[in-house]
Protein backbone atom coordinates (compact mmCIF):
# COMPACT_ATOMS: atom_id res chain seq x y z
CA UNK A 1 0.00 0.00 0.00
CA UNK A 2 1.33 3.44 -0.96
CA UNK A 3 0.83 6.39 1.36
CA UNK A 4 2.11 9.92 0.82
CA UNK A 5 3.18 12.70 3.16
CA UNK A 6 3.46 16.28 1.87
CA UNK A 7 5.62 18.78 3.75
CA UNK A 8 5.92 22.54 3.36
CA UNK A 9 9.11 23.81 4.99
CA UNK A 10 10.42 27.31 5.77
CA UNK A 11 13.40 28.50 7.78
CA UNK A 12 15.43 31.59 8.68
CA UNK A 13 12.52 33.91 7.91
CA UNK A 14 13.89 36.51 10.37
CA UNK A 15 10.59 38.33 10.72
CA UNK A 16 10.22 39.11 7.01
CA UNK A 17 6.46 38.82 7.16
CA UNK A 18 5.60 41.33 4.43
CA UNK A 19 7.05 41.68 0.92
CA UNK A 20 9.82 44.24 0.47
CA UNK A 21 8.70 47.57 -0.93
CA UNK A 22 10.93 47.17 -3.99
CA UNK A 23 9.32 43.83 -4.86
CA UNK A 24 12.58 41.88 -4.56
CA UNK A 25 12.86 38.52 -2.81
CA UNK A 26 9.93 36.87 -1.11
CA UNK A 27 8.22 37.01 2.25
CA UNK A 28 6.51 34.78 4.75
CA UNK A 29 3.04 35.86 3.66
CA UNK A 30 3.82 35.05 0.03
CA UNK A 31 5.01 31.59 1.06
CA UNK A 32 1.96 31.03 3.26
CA UNK A 33 -0.35 31.73 0.34
CA UNK A 34 1.05 28.69 -1.49
CA UNK A 35 0.48 26.20 1.32
CA UNK A 36 -2.36 23.75 0.68
CA UNK A 37 -3.11 21.87 3.89
CA UNK A 38 -4.95 18.60 4.37
CA UNK A 39 -4.79 15.69 6.78
CA UNK A 40 -1.74 14.22 5.05
CA UNK A 41 0.25 17.46 5.04
CA UNK A 42 2.66 18.91 7.62
CA UNK A 43 3.98 22.46 7.71
CA UNK A 44 7.37 22.84 9.43
CA UNK A 45 9.82 25.65 10.20
CA UNK A 46 13.54 25.58 10.97
CA UNK A 47 13.88 28.57 13.31
CA UNK A 48 15.31 32.10 13.44
CA UNK A 49 11.86 33.60 13.42
CA UNK A 50 11.83 36.43 15.96
CA UNK A 51 14.94 38.45 15.07
CA UNK A 52 16.36 40.11 11.98
CA UNK A 53 14.01 42.69 10.42
CA UNK A 54 12.71 46.20 11.14
CA UNK A 55 9.25 44.68 11.61
CA UNK A 56 10.53 42.67 14.58
CA UNK A 57 11.91 45.81 16.25
CA UNK A 58 8.65 47.65 15.56
CA UNK A 59 6.50 44.87 17.01
CA UNK A 60 8.72 44.60 20.07
CA UNK A 61 8.41 48.32 20.75
CA UNK A 62 4.63 48.03 20.44
CA UNK A 63 4.45 44.87 22.56
CA UNK A 64 2.75 42.95 19.73
CA UNK A 65 5.43 40.55 18.48
CA UNK A 66 3.92 37.33 19.80
CA UNK A 67 0.40 38.31 18.81
CA UNK A 68 1.20 39.19 15.18
CA UNK A 69 3.65 36.40 14.37
CA UNK A 70 1.60 33.67 16.03
CA UNK A 71 -1.51 34.85 14.19
CA UNK A 72 0.29 34.58 10.86
CA UNK A 73 1.86 31.19 11.60
CA UNK A 74 -1.40 29.78 12.92
CA UNK A 75 -3.33 31.00 9.89
CA UNK A 76 -0.73 29.33 7.64
CA UNK A 77 -1.31 26.05 9.46
CA UNK A 78 2.12 25.31 10.93
CA UNK A 79 2.40 22.07 12.87
CA UNK A 80 5.96 21.99 14.26
CA UNK A 81 9.05 24.17 14.38
CA UNK A 82 12.45 24.21 16.01
CA UNK A 83 14.41 27.08 17.51
CA UNK A 84 17.16 29.03 15.78
CA UNK A 85 20.12 30.61 17.53
CA UNK A 86 18.67 34.10 17.08
CA UNK A 87 15.43 33.09 18.78
CA UNK A 88 17.35 33.28 22.09
CA UNK A 89 18.53 36.87 21.51
CA UNK A 90 16.00 38.53 23.78
CA UNK A 91 16.13 36.17 26.75
CA UNK A 92 14.08 33.33 28.17
CA UNK A 93 10.99 35.38 29.09
CA UNK A 94 10.53 36.74 25.56
CA UNK A 95 11.19 33.27 24.18
CA UNK A 96 8.62 31.81 26.55
CA UNK A 97 6.02 34.37 25.50
CA UNK A 98 6.60 33.53 21.84
CA UNK A 99 6.44 29.77 22.36
CA UNK A 100 3.26 29.95 24.39
CA UNK A 101 1.57 32.16 21.79
CA UNK A 102 2.30 29.75 18.94
CA UNK A 103 -0.27 27.15 17.98
CA UNK A 104 2.47 25.00 16.43
CA UNK A 105 4.58 22.85 18.73
CA UNK A 106 8.27 23.49 19.32
CA UNK A 107 10.61 20.51 18.94
CA UNK A 108 14.18 21.05 20.16
CA UNK A 109 15.81 17.90 21.47
CA UNK A 110 18.90 19.68 22.77
CA UNK A 111 17.11 22.48 24.66
CA UNK A 112 16.14 21.82 28.25
CA UNK A 113 14.42 24.32 30.53
CA UNK A 114 15.49 23.61 34.11
CA UNK A 115 12.35 25.37 35.36
CA UNK A 116 10.10 23.31 33.13
CA UNK A 117 8.24 26.39 31.86
CA UNK A 118 8.98 26.40 28.13
CA UNK A 119 6.70 24.26 25.94
CA UNK A 120 9.60 22.52 24.18
CA UNK A 121 9.73 18.80 23.41
CA UNK A 122 12.40 16.57 21.95
CA UNK A 123 10.28 14.70 19.41
CA UNK A 124 6.81 13.67 18.37
CA UNK A 125 5.10 10.98 16.33
CA UNK A 126 2.36 12.46 14.16
CA UNK A 127 -0.11 10.04 12.56
CA UNK A 128 -1.61 11.29 9.30
CA UNK A 129 -5.15 10.63 8.11
CA UNK A 130 -3.80 7.91 5.82
CA UNK A 131 -2.28 6.17 8.83
CA UNK A 132 1.34 7.06 8.06
CA UNK A 133 3.27 7.64 11.29
CA UNK A 134 5.79 10.49 11.03
CA UNK A 135 8.47 10.85 13.70
CA UNK A 136 9.83 14.39 13.95
CA UNK A 137 12.56 15.87 16.14
CA UNK A 138 14.37 19.20 16.13
CA UNK A 139 17.63 20.74 17.34
CA UNK A 140 19.48 24.05 17.28
CA UNK A 141 23.21 24.51 16.79
CA UNK A 142 24.78 24.21 20.22
CA UNK A 143 27.05 27.17 19.46
CA UNK A 144 24.21 29.14 21.05
CA UNK A 145 26.19 28.58 24.25
CA UNK A 146 29.12 30.46 22.75
CA UNK A 147 27.27 33.29 21.05
CA UNK A 148 24.46 34.14 23.43
CA UNK A 149 24.65 36.38 26.49
CA UNK A 150 24.58 34.27 29.65
CA UNK A 151 21.56 36.07 31.04
CA UNK A 152 19.58 35.13 27.92
CA UNK A 153 20.18 31.45 28.66
CA UNK A 154 19.20 31.65 32.32
CA UNK A 155 18.10 28.17 33.49
CA UNK A 156 18.32 26.88 29.92
CA UNK A 157 20.65 24.10 28.81
CA UNK A 158 21.61 23.73 25.15
CA UNK A 159 23.35 20.38 24.74
CA UNK A 160 25.23 18.67 21.92
CA UNK A 161 22.95 18.79 18.86
CA UNK A 162 24.24 15.58 17.28
CA UNK A 163 23.90 13.49 20.43
CA UNK A 164 20.46 14.95 21.12
CA UNK A 165 18.96 14.05 17.74
CA UNK A 166 20.71 10.68 17.84
CA UNK A 167 18.92 9.86 21.09
CA UNK A 168 15.62 11.26 19.82
CA UNK A 169 15.89 9.09 16.71
CA UNK A 170 16.51 5.98 18.77
CA UNK A 171 13.48 6.71 20.94
CA UNK A 172 11.01 7.48 18.17
CA UNK A 173 11.96 5.38 15.17
CA UNK A 174 10.39 2.13 16.42
CA UNK A 175 7.05 3.90 16.56
CA UNK A 176 6.99 5.50 13.12
CA UNK A 177 7.18 4.86 9.39
CA UNK A 178 9.07 8.04 8.42
CA UNK A 179 11.69 9.96 10.43
CA UNK A 180 12.29 13.71 10.02
CA UNK A 181 14.87 15.94 11.71
CA UNK A 182 14.57 19.74 11.62
CA UNK A 183 18.08 20.99 12.37
CA UNK A 184 18.92 24.66 12.78
CA UNK A 185 22.46 24.08 11.61
CA UNK A 186 24.06 23.44 8.28
CA UNK A 187 26.63 21.48 6.31
CA UNK A 188 30.22 21.46 7.51
CA UNK A 189 31.41 20.02 4.18
CA UNK A 190 30.79 20.79 0.53
CA UNK A 191 28.15 18.26 -0.51
CA UNK A 192 29.70 17.91 -3.96
CA UNK A 193 33.41 17.64 -3.16
CA UNK A 194 33.56 16.75 0.53
CA UNK A 195 35.81 19.77 1.17
CA UNK A 196 35.67 20.97 4.77
CA UNK A 197 33.82 24.30 4.88
CA UNK A 198 33.94 25.02 8.59
CA UNK A 199 35.43 23.61 11.77
CA UNK A 200 33.83 23.11 15.15
CA UNK A 201 30.27 22.24 16.08
CA UNK A 202 28.33 25.12 14.55
CA UNK A 203 27.24 22.94 11.62
CA UNK A 204 26.96 19.16 11.99
CA UNK A 205 24.55 18.10 9.24
CA UNK A 206 27.17 16.06 7.40
CA UNK A 207 27.83 14.01 10.52
CA UNK A 208 24.10 13.44 10.80
CA UNK A 209 23.91 12.38 7.16
CA UNK A 210 26.82 10.02 7.62
CA UNK A 211 26.02 8.44 10.96
CA UNK A 212 22.26 8.68 11.54
CA UNK A 213 19.46 7.12 9.53
CA UNK A 214 16.81 9.82 9.31
CA UNK A 215 14.69 9.64 6.19
CA UNK A 216 14.65 13.44 5.89
CA UNK A 217 17.07 16.03 7.31
CA UNK A 218 15.86 19.62 6.90
CA UNK A 219 18.73 22.01 7.59
CA UNK A 220 18.89 25.78 8.20
CA UNK A 221 21.14 28.51 9.63
CA UNK A 222 23.64 28.93 6.78
CA UNK A 223 21.18 30.69 4.42
CA UNK A 224 22.76 28.50 1.75
CA UNK A 225 20.31 27.42 -0.94
CA UNK A 226 20.80 23.66 -1.37
CA UNK A 227 18.52 21.69 -3.65
CA UNK A 228 17.19 18.43 -2.28
CA UNK A 229 19.33 15.34 -2.69
CA UNK A 230 19.86 11.94 -1.09
CA UNK A 231 23.12 11.33 0.77
CA UNK A 232 23.83 8.01 2.48
CA UNK A 233 20.15 7.15 2.37
CA UNK A 234 18.95 10.43 3.91
CA UNK A 235 17.26 13.16 1.87
CA UNK A 236 18.38 16.69 2.75
CA UNK A 237 18.02 20.32 1.65
CA UNK A 238 18.44 23.93 2.80
CA UNK A 239 16.64 27.19 1.99
CA UNK A 240 17.78 30.76 1.36
CA UNK A 241 16.67 33.25 4.06
CA UNK A 242 13.84 35.73 4.57
CA UNK A 243 11.06 33.81 2.84
CA UNK A 244 12.77 33.97 -0.56
CA UNK A 245 11.78 30.34 -1.10
CA UNK A 246 9.99 27.50 0.63
CA UNK A 247 10.46 23.76 0.19
CA UNK A 248 7.71 21.42 -1.00
CA UNK A 249 8.59 17.86 -0.07
CA UNK A 250 6.77 14.65 -0.94
CA UNK A 251 7.45 11.41 0.92
CA UNK A 252 5.89 8.23 -0.46
CA UNK A 253 6.01 5.02 1.56
CA UNK A 254 5.21 1.73 -0.17
CA UNK A 255 4.66 -0.93 2.47
CA UNK A 256 5.02 -3.71 -0.07
CA UNK A 257 1.76 -5.30 0.96
CA UNK A 258 2.38 -4.98 4.70
CA UNK A 259 -0.52 -3.75 6.75
CA UNK A 260 0.11 -0.39 8.36
CA UNK A 261 -1.82 1.47 11.05
CA UNK A 262 -5.48 2.05 10.38
CA UNK A 263 -6.21 5.28 8.57
CA UNK A 264 -8.32 7.85 10.37
CA UNK A 265 -8.06 11.21 12.06
CA UNK A 266 -4.57 12.73 12.19
CA UNK A 267 -3.06 12.62 15.68
CA UNK A 268 0.27 12.93 17.48
CA UNK A 269 2.21 11.53 20.40
CA UNK A 270 4.79 13.74 22.04
CA UNK A 271 7.86 12.68 23.96
CA UNK A 272 7.66 13.21 27.68
CA UNK A 273 10.82 15.29 28.05
CA UNK A 274 13.02 17.57 26.00
CA UNK A 275 16.13 15.44 26.60
CA UNK A 276 18.32 15.96 29.61
CA UNK A 277 21.56 14.42 28.40
CA UNK A 278 24.16 16.17 26.27
CA UNK A 279 26.99 13.70 25.67
CA UNK A 280 30.14 14.68 23.79
CA UNK A 281 30.11 13.66 20.14
CA UNK A 282 32.16 10.77 18.77
CA UNK A 283 34.64 10.90 15.90
CA UNK A 284 33.14 10.59 12.46
CA UNK A 285 33.89 7.01 11.36
CA UNK A 286 35.47 6.38 7.99
CA UNK A 287 32.78 3.87 6.99
CA UNK A 288 29.56 4.72 8.84
CA UNK A 289 27.12 1.87 9.41
CA UNK A 290 23.55 3.11 8.99
CA UNK A 291 20.83 0.58 9.75
CA UNK A 292 17.53 1.97 8.55
CA UNK A 293 14.43 0.89 10.45
CA UNK A 294 11.42 -0.54 8.68
CA UNK A 295 10.11 -3.79 7.27
CA UNK A 296 11.98 -5.65 4.58
CA UNK A 297 9.31 -4.87 2.00
CA UNK A 298 9.04 -1.14 2.71
CA UNK A 299 10.27 1.40 0.20
CA UNK A 300 10.50 5.14 0.89
CA UNK A 301 10.84 7.69 -1.91
CA UNK A 302 11.41 11.40 -1.28
CA UNK A 303 11.46 14.32 -3.69
CA UNK A 304 11.47 18.07 -3.14
CA UNK A 305 11.46 21.44 -4.88
CA UNK A 306 12.63 24.80 -3.59
CA UNK A 307 9.91 27.17 -4.72
CA UNK A 308 9.89 30.96 -5.17
CA UNK A 309 6.52 31.99 -3.78
CA UNK A 310 5.52 34.61 -6.33
CA UNK A 311 3.82 37.89 -5.53
CA UNK A 312 0.36 36.74 -4.41
CA UNK A 313 -0.66 37.00 -0.77
CA UNK A 314 -3.63 35.49 1.02
CA UNK A 315 -6.30 38.22 0.81
CA UNK A 316 -7.81 37.36 4.20
CA UNK A 317 -4.48 37.33 6.01
CA UNK A 318 -3.25 40.49 4.30
CA UNK A 319 -6.48 42.28 5.17
CA UNK A 320 -6.08 41.25 8.78
CA UNK A 321 -2.44 42.37 8.97
CA UNK A 322 -2.57 45.42 6.68
CA UNK A 323 -2.96 47.85 9.62
CA UNK A 324 0.27 46.48 11.09
CA UNK A 325 2.06 46.99 7.81
CA UNK A 326 0.85 50.58 7.47
CA UNK A 327 1.89 51.41 11.03
CA UNK A 328 5.33 49.91 10.46
CA UNK A 329 5.83 51.91 7.25
CA UNK A 330 5.01 55.17 9.07
CA UNK A 331 7.36 54.17 11.90
CA UNK A 332 10.23 53.47 9.47
CA UNK A 333 9.79 56.86 7.77
CA UNK A 334 10.53 58.75 10.99
CA UNK A 335 13.63 60.96 10.65
CA UNK A 336 16.01 60.21 13.52
CA UNK A 337 18.82 62.63 12.65
CA UNK A 338 20.75 64.55 10.03
CA UNK A 339 24.20 63.95 8.60
CA UNK A 340 26.53 66.61 7.27
CA UNK A 341 26.44 64.77 3.95
CA UNK A 342 24.81 61.70 2.50
CA UNK A 343 26.62 58.36 2.37
CA UNK A 344 26.31 56.56 -0.97
CA UNK A 345 26.20 52.79 -1.25
CA UNK A 346 29.47 51.11 -2.23
CA UNK A 347 30.24 47.75 -3.75
CA UNK A 348 31.49 45.21 -1.23
CA UNK A 349 35.09 45.09 -2.42
CA UNK A 350 35.36 48.85 -2.78
CA UNK A 351 34.09 49.52 0.72
CA UNK A 352 36.44 46.92 2.24
CA UNK A 353 39.51 48.25 0.43
CA UNK A 354 38.81 51.95 0.87
CA UNK A 355 36.65 52.07 3.96
CA UNK A 356 33.11 53.35 4.29
CA UNK A 357 31.55 56.24 6.16
CA UNK A 358 28.87 53.82 7.37
CA UNK A 359 31.49 51.93 9.38
CA UNK A 360 33.05 55.22 10.47
CA UNK A 361 29.69 56.32 11.86
CA UNK A 362 29.19 53.04 13.70
CA UNK A 363 32.66 53.23 15.19
CA UNK A 364 32.22 56.89 16.17
CA UNK A 365 29.12 55.86 18.08
CA UNK A 366 30.97 53.05 19.86
CA UNK A 367 33.85 55.34 20.83
CA UNK A 368 31.35 57.98 21.99
CA UNK A 369 29.67 55.48 24.28
CA UNK A 370 32.72 53.66 25.60
CA UNK A 371 35.72 55.99 25.40
CA UNK A 372 37.82 53.05 24.21
CA UNK A 373 41.14 53.40 22.40
CA UNK A 374 39.81 51.68 19.28
CA UNK A 375 36.59 50.31 17.83
CA UNK A 376 35.67 47.76 15.18
CA UNK A 377 32.43 46.97 13.41
CA UNK A 378 31.17 44.62 10.70
CA UNK A 379 28.71 45.72 8.02
CA UNK A 380 25.71 44.03 6.45
CA UNK A 381 26.09 41.72 3.46
CA UNK A 382 24.05 44.00 1.19
CA UNK A 383 25.54 47.35 0.08
CA UNK A 384 23.32 50.23 1.20
CA UNK A 385 23.71 53.94 1.88
CA UNK A 386 22.19 56.72 4.00
CA UNK A 387 20.68 60.04 2.97
CA UNK A 388 21.38 63.26 4.84
CA UNK A 389 18.00 62.94 6.50
CA UNK A 390 18.41 59.60 8.24
CA UNK A 391 15.19 57.63 8.41
CA UNK A 392 14.75 54.94 11.02
CA UNK A 393 14.06 52.23 8.44
CA UNK A 394 17.21 53.08 6.47
CA UNK A 395 19.33 53.01 9.62
CA UNK A 396 17.97 49.56 10.49
CA UNK A 397 18.91 48.26 7.03
CA UNK A 398 22.45 49.61 7.39
CA UNK A 399 22.89 48.34 10.96
CA UNK A 400 20.65 45.26 11.08
CA UNK A 401 22.25 43.63 14.12
CA UNK A 402 20.86 44.72 17.51
CA UNK A 403 24.03 43.68 19.35
CA UNK A 404 25.25 45.31 22.53
CA UNK A 405 28.50 47.24 22.77
CA UNK A 406 31.29 45.83 24.90
CA UNK A 407 34.92 46.73 25.46
CA UNK A 408 37.69 44.15 25.44
CA UNK A 409 41.18 44.64 26.80
CA UNK A 410 43.48 43.36 24.06
CA UNK A 411 47.22 43.13 23.67
CA UNK A 412 49.00 44.29 20.55
CA UNK A 413 49.51 40.63 19.71
CA UNK A 414 45.77 39.91 19.88
CA UNK A 415 45.04 43.01 17.81
CA UNK A 416 47.44 41.78 15.14
CA UNK A 417 45.73 38.37 15.06
CA UNK A 418 42.35 40.07 14.56
CA UNK A 419 43.72 42.25 11.77
CA UNK A 420 45.20 39.16 10.10
CA UNK A 421 41.68 37.74 9.99
CA UNK A 422 40.49 40.98 8.35
CA UNK A 423 43.33 40.81 5.83
CA UNK A 424 42.26 37.28 4.88
CA UNK A 425 39.11 38.84 3.37
CA UNK A 426 41.19 39.55 0.27
CA UNK A 427 42.85 37.28 -2.26
CA UNK A 428 44.83 37.95 -5.43
CA UNK A 429 43.75 36.58 -8.81
CA UNK A 430 46.01 37.47 -11.73
CA UNK A 431 47.33 40.38 -9.72
CA UNK A 432 43.87 41.78 -8.96
CA UNK A 433 42.32 42.01 -5.51
CA UNK A 434 39.17 39.91 -5.05
CA UNK A 435 37.00 38.90 -2.11
CA UNK A 436 38.19 35.58 -0.74
CA UNK A 437 35.94 32.54 -0.72
CA UNK A 438 36.78 32.33 2.98
CA UNK A 439 34.02 34.92 3.39
CA UNK A 440 31.59 33.65 0.75
CA UNK A 441 31.49 29.86 1.27
CA UNK A 442 29.55 28.06 2.56
CA UNK A 443 27.59 31.30 2.96
CA UNK A 444 28.04 35.03 2.48
CA UNK A 445 29.76 36.41 5.59
CA UNK A 446 30.85 39.90 4.63
CA UNK A 447 29.69 40.98 8.11
CA UNK A 448 32.73 39.11 9.48
CA UNK A 449 35.11 41.61 7.87
CA UNK A 450 35.69 44.32 10.47
CA UNK A 451 36.36 48.01 9.90
CA UNK A 452 38.54 49.72 12.51
CA UNK A 453 38.71 53.17 14.08
CA UNK A 454 41.83 54.29 15.91
CA UNK A 455 43.92 51.83 13.90
CA UNK A 456 45.96 52.27 10.73
CA UNK A 457 47.50 49.11 9.34
CA UNK A 458 49.24 47.73 6.28
CA UNK A 459 48.59 44.29 4.77
CA UNK A 460 50.73 42.71 2.06
CA UNK A 461 48.44 40.41 0.07
CA UNK A 462 51.41 38.75 -1.60
CA UNK A 463 52.25 37.10 1.71
CA UNK A 464 50.57 33.97 3.17
CA UNK A 465 47.33 34.33 5.11
CA UNK A 466 48.17 34.91 8.75
CA UNK A 467 51.43 36.70 7.90
CA UNK A 468 50.13 39.65 5.92
CA UNK A 469 49.97 42.50 8.45
CA UNK A 470 53.30 44.30 8.33
CA UNK A 471 52.59 47.50 10.27
CA UNK A 472 50.03 48.61 12.87
CA UNK A 473 49.56 52.12 14.25
CA UNK A 474 47.25 52.75 17.20
CA UNK A 475 46.34 56.42 17.50
CA UNK A 476 49.32 57.20 15.29
CA UNK A 477 51.89 55.23 17.31
CA UNK A 478 53.35 51.81 16.46
CA UNK A 479 51.46 49.06 18.25
CA UNK A 480 53.43 47.26 20.96
CA UNK A 481 52.79 43.52 21.09
CA UNK A 482 52.83 43.30 24.91
CA UNK A 483 50.96 46.53 25.59
CA UNK A 484 47.22 46.46 26.34
CA UNK A 485 44.58 48.56 24.61
CA UNK A 486 40.82 48.91 24.91
CA UNK A 487 38.79 47.85 21.88
CA UNK A 488 35.04 48.49 21.51
CA UNK A 489 33.01 45.95 19.53
CA UNK A 490 29.74 44.04 19.54
CA UNK A 491 29.10 41.35 22.11
CA UNK A 492 28.78 38.97 19.14
CA UNK A 493 32.33 39.67 17.99
CA UNK A 494 33.67 39.50 21.54
CA UNK A 495 32.75 35.79 21.66
CA UNK A 496 35.39 35.16 18.98
CA UNK A 497 32.82 34.22 16.37
CA UNK A 498 33.59 34.74 12.70
CA UNK A 499 37.20 33.63 12.84
CA UNK A 500 38.25 35.91 15.70
CA UNK A 501 39.11 33.18 18.20
CA UNK A 502 41.96 35.41 19.40
CA UNK A 503 39.45 37.44 21.43
CA UNK A 504 38.54 34.42 23.56
CA UNK A 505 41.77 34.74 25.53
CA UNK A 506 40.92 38.29 26.64
CA UNK A 507 39.59 39.12 30.11
CA UNK A 508 35.77 39.28 30.36
CA UNK A 509 34.42 42.27 28.43
CA UNK A 510 32.91 45.37 29.97
CA UNK A 511 29.32 45.67 28.72
CA UNK A 512 27.27 48.81 28.08
CA UNK A 513 23.47 49.17 28.23
CA UNK A 514 21.32 49.27 25.13
CA UNK A 515 22.13 47.99 21.66
CA UNK A 516 23.84 49.37 18.57
CA UNK A 517 20.63 50.51 16.90
CA UNK A 518 19.44 52.43 19.97
CA UNK A 519 22.90 53.92 20.43
CA UNK A 520 22.96 55.28 16.87
CA UNK A 521 19.60 56.94 17.43
CA UNK A 522 20.91 58.56 20.63
CA UNK A 523 24.08 59.70 18.89
CA UNK A 524 22.22 61.34 16.00
CA UNK A 525 19.84 63.06 18.41
CA UNK A 526 22.85 64.45 20.30
CA UNK A 527 24.81 65.45 17.18
CA UNK A 528 22.77 67.59 14.75
CA UNK A 529 24.38 67.71 11.31
CA UNK A 530 26.65 64.87 12.41
CA UNK A 531 30.02 64.89 10.69
CA UNK A 532 31.61 61.55 9.99
CA UNK A 533 35.37 61.36 10.09
CA UNK A 534 37.49 58.39 9.00
CA UNK A 535 39.35 57.31 12.12
CA UNK A 536 41.08 54.27 10.66
CA UNK A 537 42.97 53.31 7.52
CA UNK A 538 43.92 50.15 5.64
CA UNK A 539 46.86 50.12 3.22
CA UNK A 540 46.98 47.15 0.85
CA UNK A 541 50.12 46.00 -0.96
CA UNK A 542 49.58 43.73 -3.96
Amino acid sequence: MKRTLKIYYTSDTHGHLFPAGDGRGGSMLQCFHKFKKDGNTLILDGGDTIQGSPLIKFLREKGRLEEVLSRAFDEAGYDYFTLGNHDFNYGREKLKDFLKAMGARCLAANVKDIRGELPVRAWTVHTLENGLRVGICGAVTDCVNLWEAKENLEDLQVTDAFEAVKQALEEMKRECDVTVCIYHGGYERDLETGEVLCQGKENMACQMLSRLDFDLLLTAHQHMETEGREINGTYTLQLPPNGEKYARVEVTVDDGGESGPAAGKAEERLSGDALAAGMPGDRLPEEPDKNRAGGSGRKTEISARLVSPGKEISPSLMKELEPVRREEEVWKERVIGTLAQEIPAQELLERAMNGTALADLGNQVQLWITGADMACIGMANVPVGLGRQVKLGDMLRVYPFPNRQVVLTVTGEILKAALERCASYFDLEDGKVVISQRFTKPKEEHYNYDYYAGVEYTADLRRPVGERVTEILVKGRPAEMEKTYTLAMSDYRATGTGGYECFRSCPPPRAYPGDMQSSIISYLESHPEAEIKPLGKLHLIY
